[in-house]
């Protein structure tokens, strides 16, 4: 902070795990990503009913299932760097997001790596989705959201993800690839099954 205040950051916890769950229902098969390839954080303030309507179980099955997935865990995390993803290769992944938080402000915004992956998904038109403050915007150029990220971010909206993400097919079985801002989650996924319509990743 400009006080010289230093405050705990992470992601918004029903902004990362409403849409990973709806990707998971779908089929989707889910890298998480951070720029070290570290664990990441939940801002505790967003475990919260009030960010699910004032579903308290909504919140609760949020919280069960990051346990789950022990993306927050020192020890057994899956996430890796962001680095990695590029190692893997960026054809090997079909979508990114990037979830809400503060986290994306402090982790991510001069990362040169990040920025790289944007580019490479931008030029190839493959969905790109960041909400809230993932596409965090400022006066100046930076390495992470160029002009990409810039126009993303003047077109931002809590609610447009599912415009921006493919539904899986049989014939065309779409890899997704995710970002989470303290974890920017890369994802691959393959599955035969065919919604009748895109999947919305927040609730009304």
């Amino acid at each position: 902070m400009k006080d010289g205040k230093v405050l705990k950051t992470g992601f918004y916890l029903n902004e990362l795990m409403q849409p990973v769950k709806a990707l998971l229902d779908a089929g989707h098969e889910i890298t998480f990503a951070t720029p070290k390839g570290t664990a990441p954080s939940v801002d505790v303030t967003s475990i919260d009913k009030m960010y699910f309507g004032g579903d308290e179980a909504a919140m609760k099955a949020s919280e069960v299932q990051l346990a789950e997935l022990q993306l927050t865990s020192s020890d057994t995390s899956p996430v890796v760097s962001l680095a990695r993803v590029e190692q893997i290769g960026y054809d090997h992944f079909d979508a990114v997001y990037v979830p809400g938080g503060h986290a994306p402000m402090q982790d991510l915004l001069m990362s040169s790596e990040l920025g790289k992956l944007l580019t490479d998904f931008h030029e190839n038109g493959k969905p790109t989705a960041l909400a809230c403050h993932g596409p965090v915007k400022d006066h100046t150029d930076f390495s992470a959201f160029s002009a990409v990220a810039r126009y993303l971010a003047s077109r931002r909206s809590k609610t447009s993800l599912a415009a921006l993400v493919r539904p899986a097919s049989a014939s065309a079985i779409p890899r997704m690839i995710e970002a989470s801002s303290a974890a920017s989650l890369v994802s691959r996924s393959w599955t035969n099954r065919t919604p009748s319509r895109r999947t919305s990743l927040f609730e009304p």
